[in-house]
């Protein structure tokens, strides 16, 4: 069996694959397979892939139709055949010795994940970035998962920054959702995997180079956002309740309604662009706080972990004072700009 399989999608990114592909081949650990996924790439993507496979027999290509990040993960998932799967985007590029730590870590503890550091790479800058937990092994995931519930924020949620046993994959049924029928489908998998995971290691290593590139961050507003979020914490409570984890149920109505509600839809809805009014946003605020899903979870979340200050636009947001969410998001960051 192979060690290690690592999967990267590849679509329409003929200009980074092969700096992709080249930090894996690097490795000094050999025992290996890459699976390239092009997905339906409309540039020379697929026949860089089919070349690396010509002169490197540990690379194999699967050629499918567009059908987007997670479908093709999916894809890599079913043909994989090693011990750990491992998940590479195909513009970003793994750190010298990466599979070293990973297989030393793997032989040593038999995680069933293992969570990693990383380095965010923006134009000539770089940063490493830890993770938010101590690195040690967990048999008891509590701390993992208030984290990553909880504070979401800062616990890295992204498939790349974990290396997942393929066995652990398919006892518990754990697949990437498509991110065209919701938002963030690494959230809802890597969510999904800490409810039912019984060892995880965390090393402080930075094992990753994930990359910024020039207007990837670019705001912009999206309108289908409450609805596919709404969507992944749908499906969340679903696995929840199919893999008997009722009890987690606050916490996953915490992180929907802290980390998705409040962090991400209101700030979008709040967004003023060339087609999106202030005035249309508030009236999206208003209908998102009396969502059906919204209501159920502000009344079930766990709320202990949060500060008088949180609780109280969290109590906003239970009893729909759109005005006072208003003048927190638009107007007193607006004053607070002009008396700088």
């Amino acid at each position: 069996m192979t060690y290690f399989s690592v999967i990267i999608p590849v679509y329409n990114i003929e200009q980074y694959v092969c700096r992709c592909v080249d930090s894996v081949l690097q490795q000094n650990f050999t025992d290996y397979e890459v699976i390239l996924v092009d997905d339906g790439s409309t540039d020379r993507s697929g026949i860089l892939c089919d070349e690396l496979a010509q002169s490197h027999p540990q690379i194999r290509v699967i050629h499918k139709e567009n059908g987007g990040l997670s479908s093709a993960r999916n894809a890599g998932v079913k043909q994989a055949k090693g011990e750990y799967i491992w998940f590479v985007d195909g513009d970003d590029w793994i750190e010298q010795g990466a599979l070293d730590a990973l297989y030393a870590c793997a032989r040593e503890t038999d995680a069933d994940l293992i969570k990693f550091g990383y380095i965010r790479v923006k134009n000539s800058a770089q940063w490493v970035c830890k993770s938010s937990v101590a690195p040690q092994v967990y048999t008891d995931l509590t701390a993992l998962q208030e984290e990553a519930f909880y504070y979401g924020g800062r616990y890295v949620l992204s498939a790349w920054s974990h290396a997942y046993k393929r066995q652990f994959l398919q006892k518990n049924d754990l697949y990437f959702v498509s991110e065209r029928e919701i938002g963030s489908e690494d959230y809802l998998f890597n969510l999904q995997a800490l409810l039912c995971a019984p060892k995880v290691a965390v090393l402080e290593n930075a094992l990753y180079y994930y990359e910024q590139r020039m207007g990837s961050l670019t705001q912009r507003y999206k309108k289908e956002l409450p609805r596919r979020y709404t969507q992944l914490y749908s499906h969340l409570r679903r696995y929840a309740k199919l893999q008997g984890k009722d009890r987690y149920m606050g916490k996953i109505c915490a992180f929907y309604i802290w980390h998705l509600m409040r962090g991400t839809c209101i700030p979008n809805a709040y967004m003023q662009t060339a087609d999106h009014t202030l005035k249309e946003g508030r009236r999206e605020v208003r209908q998102m706080l009396k969502n059906p899903s919204v209501r159920r979870a502000l009344k079930q979340m766990d709320r202990t972990r949060y500060s008088k200050k949180e609780r109280l636009l969290i109590r906003c947001m239970q009893y729909k004072i759109e005005p006072a969410i208003y003048w927190l998001y638009v107007k007193k960051p607006a004053k607070r700009g002009k008396n700088k």
